[in-house]
């Protein structure tokens, strides 16, 4: 985890739904790199 996520999670409160799409657009791609390079 980054300090510029970090400081993006406690600015949140002014913008939380930014933040919310935020994390759910790193999920997707920690789940494409997941896909793309499977472990084993």
């Amino acid at each position: 985890m980054s300090w510029l996520f970090l400081l993006q999670f406690l600015r949140g409160h002014y913008r939380p739904q930014a933040v919310i799409n935020n994390m759910g657009r790193q999920f997707n791609k920690t789940e494409d790199a997941l896909q793309t390079n499977p472990i084993a």
